[in-house]
């Protein structure tokens, strides 16, 4: 009786070290297999996988924006980068890999020599589409130098805030990147000198 009461607290006390599954694994779960059990079709799991590592990958991109290049292991060979900003202006296109790791490059090369401190926010926003994944970046960025005609004071910091879509394909690829504007900017703007980085040639 002893040994028998002995297995059941030990029971007892292992499922209570082990968490029930959240919700939001069930959920993945759930639509990984269809109601009688049996797996979805593979392209779909693989869309699913595919997808939720590009969650992951691109808010980690998105944080070391200005430190490191960008993961593009699931970008498209023709991606098309599109980034429309009001303040700064900047109305920028290109095609492919190379001309999209090409415009992140120029970015880590001027941040340092414009900012002295440059943090960026990303906050992942509610999934409309399951072929985009939307963010809302805020990048918080500290002047290193005076401006021509700017009167002389210590640096400030300037906010910039806009959204990033990534649109996927069937395969969970990514086909598509648009930066553009916020309804509304909530602080001043830096001056408008980052548009120069994007004067660099690219090719055609």
């Amino acid at each position: 009786q002893s040994t028998w009461g002995f297995q059941m607290l030990r029971c007892c006390n292992t499922s209570l070290a082990t968490p029930p599954p959240s919700r939001i694994f069930l959920g993945q779960c759930g639509q990984l297999f269809s109601s009688g059990g049996r797996i979805v079709d593979p392209k779909r799991q693989n869309f699913l996988l595919n997808r939720g590592q590009l969650v992951n990958t691109i808010s980690r991109d998105l944080c070391e924006m200005f430190k490191r290049p960008p993961d593009l292991t699931l970008f498209r060979p023709d991606v098309v980068l599109s980034i429309e900003l009001s303040h700064p202006h900047i109305n920028h296109t290109s095609v492919g890999l190379f001309s999209y790791r090409q415009t992140f490059e120029i970015l880590r090369w001027t941040a340092p020599v414009m900012f002295r401190q440059s943090d960026v926010t990303p906050c992942a926003l509610p999934d409309i589409d399951e072929m985009e994944i939307r963010t809302h970046v805020i990048l918080t960025l500290c002047s290193r130098i005076h401006w021509p005609g700017v009167v002389s004071r210590a640096p400030r910091d300037h906010i910039i805030e806009f959204n990033s879509v990534h649109f996927l394909d069937e395969e969970g690829y990514v086909q598509k990147h648009s930066i553009f504007d916020l309804d509304h900017l909530k602080s001043k703007q830096p001056p408008n000198v980052i548009p120069a980085a994007f004067m660099w040639p690219h090719p055609s």
